[in-house]
């Protein structure tokens, strides 16, 4: 599972606060920093 959002619905995969799990996916989509307040900042602004 991956954070993102469907039809409206945000999902966060808590397994990604955890550096071990996070830091792969933050570098190999090329981001600068990934945290899941972040993303969830990202999906509710307007």
């Amino acid at each position: 599972m991956v954070i993102g959002h469907d039809r409206g619905v945000i999902t966060l995969n808590l397994a990604e606060n955890d550096d071990a799990c996070g830091e792969p996916t933050r570098t190999q989509l090329g981001e600068a920093y990934r945290t899941l307040l972040g993303h969830f900042r990202h999906e509710i602004a307007r």
